[in-house]
């Protein structure tokens, strides 16, 4: 994984800081600059989009039609490979730490919770299935608000650093430019927020 999240402190002076970024550049990753928050970027946005395919499967949605619906943005794995790759108990012990954050945002999931305790029951909250666009839908608008307040916050300086951390740290898809900017064209920021990213860069440097 090329990314390196350099997180800077409220005590890291700047020697300190510098030396991480030149040792993340000799080790050939591509280092971005992060504030000490709570997931810093990449695991904040993927724990973000996780919670929206575990609550799609929680209402009854086949795991086959999540993996296709999230696998049709590209995206260079399906979510339950992901999930065997990372580890039901990581995974879990992330949103967990989420929670305590940002419980509106990350409420805990009891599916994900029986596959960290080595059980495979699938806990069905609702039988309510979702479309494939639903899941695209609420995917893009999970993330699209994740990134706003990541932005919001000031954990990252500028919308272009997500795009580099989901770039690189995440497999987003290259083709599409970055997530930002896909979220701009499909026009889910402009709705969410009555904004584009774009615009938030080019005030951010007017």
């Amino acid at each position: 994984m090329p990314l390196l999240e350099i997180v800077r402190a409220e005590e890291t002076d700047d020697e300190t800081f510098a030396t991480a970024f030149d040792i993340g550049t000799k080790l050939r990753k591509r280092p971005v600059l992060v504030a000490d928050a709570p997931g810093f970027v990449v695991n904040r946005v993927l724990t973000r989009m996780t919670r929206v395919i575990m609550d799609a499967i929680e209402h009854g949605t086949p795991t086959e039609d999540v993996d296709e619906a999230v696998m049709s943005l590209g995206m260079p794995m399906a979510p339950s490979v992901l999930l065997a790759m990372v580890g039901p108990r990581v995974a879990n012990h992330v949103l967990e730490t989420m929670h305590e954050s940002f419980p509106d945002r990350f409420p805990l999931s009891p599916t994900l919770a029986n596959f960290a305790a080595g059980n495979d029951e699938v806990v069905i909250v609702d039988q309510d299935p979702w479309t494939r666009a639903e899941i695209v839908e609420r995917v893009l608008e999970a993330v699209a608000d994740e990134i706003h307040r990541l932005l919001d916050e000031g954990v990252v300086p500028e919308a272009a650093d997500v795009d580099t951390c989901l770039l690189l740290g995440a497999g987003w898809p290259f083709f599409l430019g970055g997530i930002t900017k896909h979220l701009d064209q499909t026009g889910v920021s402009e709705r969410m927020f009555g904004e584009t990213f774009g615009d938030i860069r080019a005030a951010a440097t007017a």
